[in-house]
């Protein structure tokens, strides 16, 4: 019977998780070389939870080096049996719980004042245990306000894509140029990238929207407009910008536009972002706060 289950994290945020269980055999019948049964697998007896081996796994006896001394031919042996097991934090697929249903097998023998009379073969002789543990989350929640500041700028093209001059009014043929500027107050930035960019021709009833980037991936019309991207993997520190950049052709043509017609091309992005909490990197997106319309004319 497993009679306690307890879940503990040391210092490098390694989660391990410890079991009692007790078991009792008849005589002359002893138990020992308990080990992680190779059935403790998904699919066999349950949900036998991710990054927990048979390495991780360890079972000892806690009632020190004697199995269980002999008292007479009637006295059952019982032990009790503590069992550790640990997952590596660092690896995917990670589990925040260690529920399972595990199996443990045991050799079995006989004390030694029977030993030669034993009705096992005290070498390979086992049985298996199962035990289920339902243990609660060891992942920590950090729920923080990075107090993240974006806006949303665009830019003429230059040999030199300094990304120095504004401009929000281009001519067909003509590339447009965008940097985001990001910033947190609270956290380290350790990396920034669009992850959705689309372009809303006539934002409204009849817009037409084209996509660019989809999910970081991308996008249908990204071929059409010659669109480019480009992450910030620079890691700045909390007050410190972030720029990630994307790009793209003003083809009126592909908008459908017609000679001299200057029409409203609204674009609508969301930047994925990585920072650091607690000695940790998380994620978090942020959609850019306010939609950049640019005017774009055919000549």
């Amino acid at each position: 019977a497993l009679t306690e289950s307890r879940t503990t994290i040391d210092f490098l945020e390694i989660p391990t998780g410890y079991g009692k269980l007790i078991t009792e055999v008849q005589f002359p019948f002893l138990l020992k070389d308990v080990r992680l049964s190779n059935e403790s697998v998904p699919g066999q007896f349950g949900a036998f939870p991710n990054g927990v081996t048979t390495g991780d796994f360890v079972p000892r006896l806690l009632d020190g080096t004697s199995l269980c001394p002999y008292v007479d031919n009637t006295t059952a042996c019982s032990n009790t049996w503590e069992i550790s097991y640990t997952t590596n934090p660092f690896q995917s697929p990670y589990n925040c719980e260690f529920d399972g249903v595990y199996a443990l097998d045991f050799t079995v023998t006989c004390h030694d004042e029977v030993i030669e009379d034993c009705p096992v073969d005290t070498d390979d002789d086992t049985i298996t245990v199962q035990i289920t543990i339902d243990s609660s989350s060891h992942c920590s929640t950090v729920i923080t306000d990075i107090q993240l500041t974006s806006s949303l700028f665009s830019y003429a093209s230059d040999e030199s894509y300094a990304l120095t001059n504004q401009k929000d009014d281009f001519l067909h043929n003509q590339t447009a140029y965008f940097r985001a500027n990001l910033v947190s107050n609270n956290v380290a930035l350790h990396s920034t990238e669009f992850e959705d960019v689309s372009l809303i021709v006539d934002p409204g009833d009849d817009q037409v929207v084209y996509s660019l980037l989809l999910n970081t991936v991308r996008g249908p019309d990204a071929d059409t407009f010659e669109f480019q991207s480009a992450a910030d993997t620079r890691e700045v520190a909390a007050n410190e910008f972030s720029h990630p950049t994307f790009q793209f052709l003003v083809d009126t043509e592909a908008f459908g536009f017609g000679n001299d017609e200057i029409r409203i091309v609204v674009i609508d992005a969301s930047i994925k972002i990585i920072y650091a909490n607690s000695g940790e990197a998380q994620e978090q997106r942020c959609r850019l706060p306010e939609a950049r319309a640019q005017q774009a004319r055919r000549r």
